[in-house]
């Protein structure tokens, strides 16, 4: 359980650049809306972004009582800017890898945090997710979708191995520090640089057996669950009808997210509805013109065409 001093506030930790403090702006609207009775300490880890949207975030949650800090730093003196020359075969999406640079940048009175994606949408009191018993372990989170079998391979991952999505994650903080003493992130990342892919891979690997599944995927909807033949491993296919209804966290981790006109996910009209109640709130959606290299139009006519019955494609979004 969090100690005396992390259960003065709920800390949750996110990351943003310019380009989403828009939806990191919805996401902690969402937050702080089903969660009134609750105090936040909420770090937004940043390469930049401007004084105007800093002050704007800022006065959104610090309206609700709440406090934000923004962690603003180019991290050259991290082991992020060596990767880079680690690898020549891979294009590194740098703020991806801010996740594991988090223990070096938080105040050592912080323990346990939640860290949240900022493409999704919080729809409940967080309680339970929060004060989950961690059983000893570093990271309690849900699984990745149906394919991940090729990760773990890649990986070297037995069968019993997880392989988690990172977009929530509950973390025993104090508990990451002590791995880092035995053996620093930094040069796990540097020893590791020509086998992993994304920020998964890492916490797959780093934290094998120190890893545990949250109880249900509702704490982690992603739109996996609202495909006609939901993405998720057999398993979860029992649970997927409370997910589809009744998602706590909504995960939008398809091409099309809900700030583009084109989006069709079921819980885009809750993106908006608390975009709305942002400083962001006059909002043109723009058209995301093109999904996966082809043009948009051809997506939008195949959900309409799924939607009618006449296709019956896996991949098509259900509507709710």
């Amino acid at each position: 359980m969090p100690n005396m001093l992390d259960t003065q506030f709920y800390n949750i930790v996110c990351i943003a650049d310019e380009n989403y403090a828009q939806h990191a702006a919805v996401l902690l609207c969402s937050l702080l809306e089903n969660n009134r009775e609750n105090t936040f300490r909420i770090f937004l880890m940043t390469y930049s972004m401007k004084d105007i949207t800093k002050k704007k975030l800022h006065q959104m949650v610090e309206r609700s009582g709440s406090q934000l800090v923004i962690i603003e730093n180019d991290y050259e003196d991290a082991s992020i800017a060596s990767l880079k020359s680690e690898t020549s075969t891979k294009a590194w999406n740098s703020i991806m890898y801010l996740k594991t640079l988090i223990p070096q940048y938080l105040p050592d009175d912080v323990n346990r945090f939640l860290f949240l994606d900022v493409d999704m949408i919080v729809r409940t009191n967080i309680d339970p997710l929060y004060n989950i018993d961690m059983q000893g372990n570093v990271i309690a989170a849900c699984e990745d979708y149906l394919y991940q079998q090729v990760h773990k391979d890649r990986l070297d991952l037995s069968d019993n191995d997880l392989y988690i999505n990172s977009g929530v994650m509950v973390v025993d903080l104090g508990q990451w520090r002590e791995m880092e003493k035995q053996r620093p992130m930094a040069d796990f990342l540097k020893d590791n640089a020509r086998l992993l892919n994304n920020d998964q891979d890492v916490f797959a690997l780093y934290f094998k057996n120190k890893i545990m599944l949250l109880p249900t995927s509702q704490w982690n909807a992603t739109t996996f669950f609202f495909e006609q033949k939901p993405r998720v491993l057999d398993k979860y296919l029992p649970e997927v009808d409370v997910v589809r209804h009744h998602p706590y966290i909504v995960h939008f981790c398809e091409p099309i997210k809900p700030w583009f006109k084109e989006c069709k996910h079921p819980y885009r009209n809750e993106y908006r509805k608390y975009l709305r109640m942002t400083p962001w709130k006059v909002y043109k959606y723009p058209s995301c013109k093109t999904v996966y290299g082809k043009p948009v139009w051809k997506y939008t006519l195949k959900y309409w065409l799924n939607r009618w019955g006449i296709l019956k494609e896996p991949m098509a979004l259900i509507n709710i």
